[in-house]
């Protein structure tokens, strides 16, 4: 995939979510205030966004199936997380229809 140099520069300054702790925190509230009680453990989750997985590490961690989706490749490889696809989430075509039942995106339409 290509990223132009100027796009992988403000990529690349962009600070990784798991160094922050209020960040971590507020991700775990939100799932658990408000996505809990909507989801139920055979979904699969698809996390558009997710940056070094924050929250697709949480929802796994509660046990839910979830994928992550980043065009950073920096921040999937630090994040140490294998069931992540590298790709743009404006263009989602390399994921078959009807694979994922739930799409989760923190922060990252605005």
């Amino acid at each position: 995939m290509y990223i132009s140099p100027q796009v992988q520069r403000q990529l690349d300054a962009m600070t990784h979510e798991s160094n922050n702790q209020r960040w971590q925190e507020g991700q775990k509230r939100f799932i658990s205030y408000f996505m809990r009680d909507y989801l139920n453990l055979a979904d699969n989750i698809l996390d558009i966004g997710c940056g070094d997985c924050v929250g697709v590490k949480y929802l796994q961690a509660l046990g839910y199936n979830v994928t992550g989706v980043d065009i950073h490749e920096g921040k999937l490889a630090g994040a140490n997380f294998s069931n992540n696809i590298l790709a743009d989430m404006h263009d989602l075509s390399i994921i078959p229809d009807n694979t994922y039942n739930v799409v989760y995106s923190s922060h990252s339409l605005e």
